[in-house]
């Protein structure tokens, strides 16, 4: 096997892709891997689909050390390759998907050690049209705290946590409501005026938001959650319900304005233009759908993670 790291050297609060290095030289010797920091938004997905093209008969484990968005990029340069796999170093401010396999820290996926001794399982990717997300598709409200949230990153000594709250304040204050029609596997499941959907493969978003309690990376289903129309002020009140992931249930104040089905397709029309976040990355659109990719990538799990039983290898 052998091993390629991508950095991200704007991920997170300052450039780590020199102590990424010093790590991996006490690991891996300098003939078993290859080491790319990244110039450009996009910049990974275009290497990693060229290295896999020169290497097609080696089995490579692929390391993606920032952000979600890194994350993102990587996985999409490994589409149509069946002889990679995809590790996630965390240098990112967010980090989002990882907290999948432990809401309290990323720490297990931060050390190379762990990773290139991990074992893999298959994961769902999320599809929409020719691109793909890890972990989570949003849009409306969410997507415009994303917008805020990628300026406020920018500040000094902001963390993706502290970036999200900030941008869901600043993004209150402007238009949060839209028309949505809502298809889920072919059924209407709503229509009318709502704040904000996301679509997602793995549990959390927004730096720590557990915005889908109930899903499973490897179920070959999404789970779609749907906040409708709110006063301004009961929205603000509910949000707490949300972050926790307490908002699905009856007993919460939240669950009259949640609407949370699972499925392997969604369809989202708009009555406008309104921008729609991949893993971080934004777009817009007026109608869109989104597909669950089942088993579709080999995702490495720190060895630790699988000693603690934390995890199962599938």
């Amino acid at each position: 096997m052998r091993h390629l790291f991508i950095v991200n050297p704007k991920a997170g609060v300052r450039n780590s892709s020199t102590d990424i290095q010093e790590e991996i030289l006490g690991v891996l010797k300098e003939s078993e891997y290859d080491f790319y920091v990244t110039k450009a938004k996009g910049d990974a997905t275009d290497y990693v689909k060229d290295y896999l093209n020169k290497h097609q008969d080696t089995e490579i484990r692929i390391y993606a050390c920032g952000g979600d968005g890194t994350m993102q990029e990587v996985a999409q340069g490994m589409q149509g390759f069946q002889n990679a796999e995809l590790a996630v170093y965390p240098s990112g401010s967010g980090n989002d998907f990882l907290k999948y396999y432990d809401a309290k820290s990323v720490e297990a996926f931060k050390s190379i050690k762990n990773l290139v001794e991990g074992r893999c399982q298959y994961i769902d990717l999320v599809k929409v049209g020719d691109k793909i997300a890890v972990n989570e598709f949003n849009i409306g409200f969410d997507a415009n705290v994303v917008v805020k949230q990628a300026k406020i990153k920018r500040w000094p000594l902001v963390s993706g946590k502290f970036a999200y709250d900030i941008g869901v304040l600043s993004a209150f204050l402007g238009k949060i409501r839209s028309n949505y029609k809502i298809t889920v596997d072919d059924e209407v499941v709503f229509e009318g005026v709502a704040i904000l959907g996301a679509v997602m493969n793995g549990k959390y978003y927004g730096g720590g938001y557990l915005c889908a309690p109930n899903a499973i990376v490897n179920d070959g289903l999404l789970d779609f959650c749907m906040v409708k129309d709110i006063k301004k002020t009961k929205f603000l009140g509910l949000i707490k319900d949300y972050k926790i992931g307490n908002h699905i249930n009856k007993e919460s104040k939240a669950y009259d304005y949640i609407i949370y089905k699972k499925g392997q397709k969604v369809r989202i029309e708009i009555d406008k233009e309104w921008p729609y976040s991949l893993d971080g990355e934004i777009f817009f659109t007026k109608d869109v759908t989104i597909e669950a990719i089942p088993n579709a990538i080999k995702f490495v799990l720190p060895l630790d993670l699988i000693n603690t039983n934390k995890v199962e290898e599938k």
